[in-house]
């Protein structure tokens, strides 16, 4: 879910400066806010539910 997210917000922005729209980037910039700290509730839920294997496996890629 997190790497959707993550790619939807480079779409925006993507389409946003392709037609040069202000209003399109501000309004991605703004998306990044609450995306953030969706990303960081997930990572928090899954280090609670998961603890150690979680972390492993993060760093396994």
């Amino acid at each position: 879910m997190k790497i959707s997210a993550q790619l939807a917000l480079v779409i925006a922005i993507g389409w946003a400066l392709a037609c040069r729209s202000g209003v399109g980037l501000a309004l991605a910039a703004v998306t990044l806010i609450p995306l953030i700290a969706r990303i960081q509730a997930e990572a928090a839920l899954l280090k609670a539910q998961f603890g150690g294997e979680d972390e492993a496996d993060c760093h396994r890629g």
